[in-house]
């Protein structure tokens, strides 16, 4: 599996053949960004569609954000699918690299973080705790 990266102008181009990676990557989430949602933040180049391929052959899709911390440069997975992570993960932490990340951060449910503990070395940092606020919605202007 070869990793490639798309820029921003050619999200287009490619959106039909990785779309669905992103919607099993967005069953298995928190909701808190669509898969249209993505797409926008991707073709802006708020964060970098990474791609797998086999041949010509899309067969997974990631979408990374790059950002600054006080202490750090920091590649966050915000969503990904359709690829096991495991054989091509390695290639994604030198990407991350070659951007000036020094640390890779995602999500994960507890089963999952168990799976990269075992198989990838990641080791658990905090819990994400999520409450939604009853009788507001995301959808009211401020």
């Amino acid at each position: 599996m070869q990793l490639q990266v798309v820029i921003p102008d050619y999200v287009h181009g490619v959106w039909d053949r990785v779309e669905g990676f992103f919607g099993a990557a967005y069953a298995a989430s928190s909701g808190d960004c669509t898969v249209s949602q993505r797409k926008l933040l991707l073709i802006q180049g708020a964060e970098t569609l990474l791609v797998f391929t086999e041949g010509e052959e899309i067969v997974g899709a990631m979408s990374v954000k790059i950002s600054n911390h006080p202490d750090a440069r920091i590649a966050f997975i915000t969503a990904f699918g359709g690829c096991d992570v495991v054989d091509t993960y390695a290639q994604v932490e030198q990407w991350a690299a070659s951007q000036g990340a020094v640390r890779i951060r995602f999500l994960a449910k507890e089963t999952q973080a168990r799976l990269y503990r075992q198989k990838l070395g990641f080791a658990t940092d905090t819990y994400m705790m999520e409450r939604t606020i009853e009788g507001v919605s995301n959808e009211r202007i401020i």
